[in-house]
């Protein structure tokens, strides 16, 4: 999920601090989530949706190519592998 707070932050061309403003949070809890030490609730998820699509951002674009920059790195010549691989970092992008 931090991965995927940056890159909105980057595509919004943001500091923390203007994010945590649009989302109506402290500048302090959006760099928690991008180090990884929390997440957002369900109201900043939906905040940063919203976020997103007044923006004309494409979150499925986002996840997409990760999902796609995972299958290269995957060294696992077990198609059964890769699938499981690729299952678990969906899982953890929106974890």
């Amino acid at each position: 999920m931090k991965n995927l707070i940056l890159e909105i932050r980057n595509r919004l061309n943001a500091s923390q601090e203007d994010l945590a403003r649009m989302i109506g949070i402290s500048y302090a809890t959006v760099n928690r989530w991008e180090n990884g030490h929390s997440q957002p609730n369900k109201a900043a998820q939906l905040r940063l949706y919203d976020i997103c699509k007044e923006r004309n951002i494409d979150l499925e674009d986002i996840i997409q190519k990760k999902i796609e920059k995972s299958v290269v790195n995957v060294s696992s010549s077990s198609e059964k592998g890769k699938r499981s691989i690729i299952t678990f970092k969906v899982i953890m992008a929106f974890a």
